[in-house]
């Protein structure tokens, strides 16, 4: 079952498509990406250079994320713990309403 906004919002799921080759960025195991298949030769030693260049800017695990506080990363809702469950009340609606719905 989706959530509402769901329903009321566009989301834009996006799919990697093609084929893919894996890269190892450095001797760590957890360091592999995928890059495409076939990009041209120039292109893919490129982006293979720059990112081993640049491979302590990604984080492969939570562990590598240091600078990510707690506060940022997580969320608490805002409810009284000392106070009593409750049922809400059912709403009954008018027997146009209900025709419109269906």
């Amino acid at each position: 079952m989706p959530f509402p906004l769901e329903d009321k919002l566009a989301f834009e799921h996006l799919t990697p498509d093609g084929e893919f080759k894996f890269v190892q960025l450095d001797d760590k195991v957890a360091r592999k990406i995928k890059i495409g298949a076939y990009l041209p030769p120039t292109v893919e030693n490129d982006l293979i250079k720059w990112l081993r260049e640049n491979v302590d800017l990604f984080a492969c695990s939570p562990e590598e994320m240091l600078e990510i506080y707690p506060s940022v990363a997580c969320h608490k809702l805002n409810v009284n713990s000392e106070a009593k469950p409750m049922s809400q009340k059912m709403c009954h609606q008018t027997p146009e309403k209900v025709q419109a719905a269906r």
